[in-house]
């Protein structure tokens, strides 16, 4: 509970701050993408429940679901996938890497199937940069529509190259305080 706590001010601190003009991302455009929107991620990366907490705190109705199946996908728009992995994330669940990729291949497959649009977004920094998050990363980059990076995230450059290889648009931003606004640029 105190983490969550925790993760409300800071929303509510960003959301201020972004609404103040402070972060604006600037000569980077974001395309829109309809709701219903679907929330999950890829290696159980908690980092989906903190852009849930962000796309509550602006307005924008969204369902989360880290550990969504292609049968509970009907209906949505769009799916925004956070990208990383947690040994943590994957023990809390029940599963090992496997069976967390071949649930991932399975909601892109959906998703894509669909025609919902798939947003990739790495919002966790190098927290979520290692061997193992990048074995839930890589494969999956070039099956998304648009691309959302932190800039801490990409230091070695892997986003820009996959959004170069595979012609996705993609937007950075430095910090959680410009995060608010590209959301609601993309969502509203």
């Amino acid at each position: 509970m105190r983490r969550f706590a925790m993760l409300v001010a800071m929303t509510a601190l960003a959301l201020s701050l972004s609404l103040t003009g402070a972060g604006v991302v600037s000569g980077q455009s974001t395309p829109k993408f309809s709701s219903p929107i679907l929330i999950t991620c890829t290696g159980q990366t908690p980092g989906s429940l903190t852009l849930k907490g962000f796309m509550d705190a602006v307005g924008i109705p969204s369902t989360h679901d880290e550990m969504v199946l292609p049968s509970k996908m009907g209906g949505y728009k769009t799916m925004v996938v956070v990208m990383g992995a947690s040994l943590k994330g994957l023990g809390a669940a029940g599963i090992d890497q496997a069976e967390e990729l071949e649930r991932c291949e399975m909601i892109f497959k959906k998703a894509k199937d669909s025609g919902m649009k798939i947003v990739a977004a790495h919002i966790e920094g190098v927290a979520r940069r290692n061997a193992i998050a990048d074995k839930f990363i890589t494969p999956f980059v070039p099956k998304a529509d648009f691309l959302l990076v932190m800039d801490e995230g990409n230091q070695d450059g892997l986003f820009t190259k996959l959004s170069q290889q595979h012609n996705i648009p993609m937007v950075t931003f430095k910090d959680f305080s410009q995060l608010p606004s590209i959301l609601m640029s993309m969502f509203q």
